[in-house]
């Protein structure tokens, strides 16, 4: 018999068959399923409507979403009140608002604190993720402020307007305009339920029928370590004064921030007529009203407009202080006049003057500059007055010229990470002064070109020079010192001499021979060793081996009849010059040592080198160019005699013959302006001219002055420099400054960049549940 071969796939061909049909019976009982659904929705949003128009509750929802969009606007101008009156507060008001038993006024202590913090981080510390965290801790407390206005909007008025004016639920209402006033009928809209009366389900309602709200969420916001106020506190010290940075914790900010909600529970009741009469019917709607957030219902147009960023806090001429307080929070340039004669007699005569010598009180005005200070010129004190750079100075020269032996002065940069660096000289011609320094870089070197004038000489190097006469003064240098240079005497050629810290009266080394080959010059009035061609360091050798007790290392104890002027190294490892110096040691019976140390760099040591090099290119960046955020700095080479350096006067733009503006947070005084009321400006203020204050008076924001800025006549001026608030107000500005300034600072209009109120209430609510009852 003979077998009939199976085929092969058949099994797999009916498997197929049979999947198939079943997939095509599925697919129809799904589009079964599917359409009566979709039918049964479409029928229940029908009937919803339906009874819905009939019942008013649909007008009722209208009502609850105005309320909600009123609430929304009303809280947000009541959160931009709230940040006002924190921007308004100064230290003595907050101090009764951190106490208060009421929970706004703790808010706004919390607010002060906490923007306190951020100045403190920007300006003492530097530390960008504490301004980072304190900016979101800024932002959840703003958002907290608002809900908890939001919530107390709609406690007070969600109940009452929709039960309406009659409060039998015949009627809706609410506020038009939630700006003007509640008691205005005619800002009151009022809407009938179609003969429906509506009420809240008593079991939403607490008690007292109130609103419940259910907390979905809550974190407990505890913030620590905050600052609240930093200054300076006088303290004095082995007979000397030094001040010493000081801050006041803030320990006391603690909330429960919550995500609430709560369940809009309505019941409407009517009749409608049928065929057998009048029927009564009863419906349920339930809606979720979820508490926004203060972004939900603000938003700031963009007003980014690429324009050059104006520079900070600047002053063209001179910075002169008489007889007054200085506060500056941000950093400050100083180009200070150009003197038509480039002498010795003028030398110190423009830059930054600090002076009080005219003051009946011995207290010392006391001037505090928070930030870096960039001055082109002299940075000059004098008397009765102590000031304070909290983070670094550079100035061509500082001057210490104090006369009066019955008042004190002080001059402080001696915090953590500052310096001091000079293109050319620390001159110290004080009476009853104290001067601490952290870190000193004299940073011009002594070689000079024979054309060279006597002037130019003594201003191409850096060195100390003490001139102290009454042995009551002192320098204290803590840390580091690199001086690139050596002092000159006042003779009729300035004659250079071989020291990098020089006191007067030491100078006597080189009218005395030490070895038979010492040659002597000449130089009106006096006979000086002359410089060795085949030894350019013997003057510096000359007066070290004259002063020292014939030792052979590099630092020995002076002879007795040494002036060392003051001057004291706290680490004389860490000090390094071109020249030899003199200071004293203090011993731990805070006797003081004389000492005399050999120049350890000729100039070609690597690390004396390297260091230099590293300021002069520091000082170059920030001295030339104008007063910008660092990152936004060119690199420029380090020259002294460079006319790449950027001036304030090229930015503004000469041709402009117009007005004085004064608006929209912009203010420029085309000519010079005076200052002699009690007051404060925020903003940008800018004066074509000088600026004379001779009252309290303080500016946040921004102030570019042509001229000079004199502060006079015992007043108290406050600087607090702005970034942001520069740049807001810069944009919103473009074509004003367009006008005023460089091109390349403004532009044609933005569209307005404040931020505005945008509510949508509906958006905010949900319908949770809708049913018959009857």
């Amino acid at each position: 018999m003979r077998l009939r071969r199976k085929k092969q796939g058949s099994s797999f061909i009916f498997v197929v068959i049979i999947f198939m049909f079943v997939m095509v019976v599925l697919t129809a009982m799904l589009s079964m399923v599917s359409g009566n659904y979709k039918a049964r929705v479409v029928e229940s949003k029908s009937v919803e409507n339906l009874y819905g128009s009939e019942s008013g509750l649909d007008i009722a929802y209208n009502v609850i979403a105005k309320t909600i969009d009123n609430a929304n606007k009303d809280s947000y101008e009541k959160v931009e009140e709230f940040k006002a009156d924190v921007e308004s507060l100064n230290y003595e008001n907050f101090s009764s608002h951190k106490n208060s038993t009421d929970k706004i006024e703790n808010y706004k202590a919390y607010l002060y604190a906490i923007k306190a913090d951020i100045d403190y981080q920007k300006n003492i510390t530097k530390d960008d993720e504490k301004i980072k965290k304190n900016n979101e801790n800024i932002d959840i407390l703003i958002n907290h402020v608002f809900r908890y206005y939001f919530e107390d909007y709609i406690n007070t008025y969600l109940i009452n307007n929709i039960k309406g004016e009659n409060n039998d639920g015949s009627k809706g209402k609410y506020l038009i305009d939630v700006t003007k006033s509640q008691d205005d009928s005619s800002n009151i809209s009022e809407v009938s339920y179609n003969d429906a009366t509506i009420d809240f389900n008593e079991e939403s309602l607490d008690n007292n029928k109130k609103i419940i709200w259910d907390i979905e969420s809550e974190k407990q916001i505890e913030i620590s370590e905050l600052i609240e106020k930093y200054y300076y506190e006088k303290k004095d010290e082995d007979g000397k004064v030094k001040y010493i940075l000081k801050t006041i914790p803030y320990n006391n900010l603690n909330y429960t921030y919550y995500e609430k909600s709560t369940v809009i529970d309505l019941i409407s009741e009517y009749e409608v007529d049928s065929n057998i009469g009048k029927n009564k019917r009863k419906i349920e709607a339930k809606y979720i009203l979820t508490v926004p957030d203060y972004d939900d219902v603000s938003f700031k147009n963009s007003s980014e407009s690429g324009s050059r960023e104006l520079p900070g806090l600047t002053v063209g001429g001179n910075l002169m202080v008489s007889n007054s307080q200085l506060d500056v929070y941000g950093d400050i340039m100083v180009e200070g006049k150009s003197s038509d004669t480039n002498t010795l007699a003028n030398k110190y005569s423009n830059g930054i003057i600090i002076n009080n010598e005219n003051s009946t009180d011995s207290n010392p005005k006391v001037i505090n500059f928070y930030n870096n200070v960039f001055c082109r010129k002299t940075f000059d004190i004098k008397d009765n007055v102590a000031v304070n750079v909290n983070k670094n100075l550079y100035a061509q020269n500082i001057y210490v010229n104090t006369t009066d032996y019955n008042k004190r002065s002080y001059l402080g940069i001696n915090e953590d990470n500052s310096k001091v660096v000079l293109n050319n000289d620390l001159e110290i011609n004080a009476n009853n002064t104290d001067v601490y320094i952290k870190d000193f870089y004299g940073i011009n070197e002594k070689t000079l070109e024979n054309t060279d004038t006597v002037d130019d000489k003594a201003q191409k190097s850096s060195s100390i020079i003490i001139n102290n006469q009454f042995g009551n003064s002192w320098l204290t240098v803590e840390n580091n010192a690199y001086i690139n240079g050596v002092a000159h005497i006042k003779t009729e050629q300035g004659y250079q001499t071989g020291e990098s810290v020089a006191v007067k009266g030491n100078y006597q080394a080189y009218s005395i021979p030490l070895d038979i080959g010492d040659k002597f010059m000449y130089d009106k009035p006096l006979q000086l060793l002359k410089e060795d061609p085949n030894n350019p360091n013997n003057k510096r050798d000359h007066f070290y081996k004259y002063w020292s007790n014939n030792s052979e290392n590099d630092v020995d104890n002076a002879k007795n009849d040494i002036d060392i002027g003051g001057v004291i190294f706290n680490k004389i490892d860490n000090v390094h010059s071109i020249g030899s110096i003199v200071y004293g040691e203090r011993e731990l019976d805070s006797s003081i040592t004389k000492k005399v140390k050999k120049a350890d760099s000729d100039g070609i040591d690597g690390d004396f080198e390297n260091t230099i090099n590293r300021e002069q290119s520091d000082y170059a960046k920030n001295m030339y160019n104008l007063n910008v955020a660092y990152e936004s700095k060119e690199d420029k080479k380090y020259n002294i005699n460079s006319s790449d350096i950027e001036s304030i006067d090229n930015i503004i733009n000469m041709s402009y013959t117009g007005q004085s503006i004064n608006d929209n947070g912009f203010k420029f005084e085309n000519n010079s302006d005076d200052i002699n009321n009690i007051g404060k400006f925020k903003g940008i203020f800018v004066v074509n001219g000088d600026l004379n204050i001779n009252s309290d008076y303080e500016i946040e924001g921004n102030l570019i002055v042509l001229g000079n800025l004199n502060i006079d006549s015992g007043a108290k001026l406050t600087l607090k420099y702005d970034r942001d608030l520069t740049k807001n107000i810069q944009n919103e500005n473009l074509s004003k400054f367009a006008e005023v300034f460089d091109n390349e600072y403004g532009g044609a209009d933005l569209e307005n960049g404040e931020a505005t109120s945008a509510s949508n209430g509906a958006s905010f609510l949900k319908t949770k549940q809708w049913r018959i009852i009857k």
